[in-house]
């Protein structure tokens, strides 16, 4: 479902601009402002988690320096966690961030690269596991990792769309900003820039930052005791 279609915002742009008809900018080009917006918003609100179900035995997997290297299909923007599950799925671990700077470049031991994996690194595309997963692993586990990744864009296909409802309407000034630089209108490029920055700034703190560190009191657990009568 879509608060805004592609359709509503370029005519909603086009009633600003007062340009209801293709002439100095284009649909195209504007299309194009509406997909920047959507990556921009996606990397500065972290609005697109995902969630990445990885064979260990996959064809795209790499040894490297006794680790597991496993190249991403989606763009990644952070990854919150990564787990790993044994053959049998019976047992869950959370594997550990890694510093590749605290790993060391040093060949490791041939009986470290057959163990469960305990720490992660991300680079790019690439995700690395330590030590490498063993081999009753490699044929039945599974990584899974939990991410935010990169909005495609706006409209990701007919049906979906890749930025949430309510980021949908801060599209439009992003791509106000970019219609006013092209015609040399700087100031109101600026303000429109500010404006849509501001919002994604806000929903990120709002999101990630306040939501996610609200819990409720322990007093609102105690049963209260009526046994005391006011004075």
């Amino acid at each position: 479902m879509a608060l805004y279609t592609e359709a509503q915002i370029l005519s909603s742009v086009r009633s600003i601009l007062q340009e209801p008809v293709a002439l100095f900018w284009t649909d195209t080009q504007l299309t194009d402002y509406m997909n920047w917006a959507a990556r921009t918003i996606s990397g500065v609100t972290l609005c697109t988690p995902a969630t990445d179900t990885l064979a260990a035995a996959d064809s795209a997997r790499g040894y490297v320096a006794g680790g597991l290297s496993i190249t991403m299909e989606t763009k990644f923007i952070r990854i919150e966690d990564v787990t790993q599950q044994n053959s049998a799925y019976t047992t869950l671990v959370h594997l550990q961030r890694l510093d590749i700077r605290n790993f060391g470049h040093g060949a490791p031991a041939a009986a470290d690269t057959n163990q469960e994996p305990q720490w992660y690194y991300a680079h790019g595309q690439e995700l690395f596991l330590w030590p490498c997963i063993k081999g009753t692993m490699q044929s039945a586990g599974a990584v899974t990792v939990y991410e935010y990744k990169a909005a495609e864009s706006y409209l990701h296909d007919t049906t979906a769309y890749d930025i949430p409802d309510r980021l949908q309407a801060v599209v439009l000034d992003f791509v106000l900003s970019c219609a006013y630089a092209k015609a040399g209108k700087y100031s109101l490029s600026r303000y429109h820039m500010s404006r849509f920055m501001q919002k994604c700034i806000t929903d990120r703190r709002d999101v990630h930052d306040v939501i996610h560190n609200v819990v409720d009191s322990m007093d609102a657990m105690r049963i209260p005791d009526r046994s005391i009568t006011p004075q």
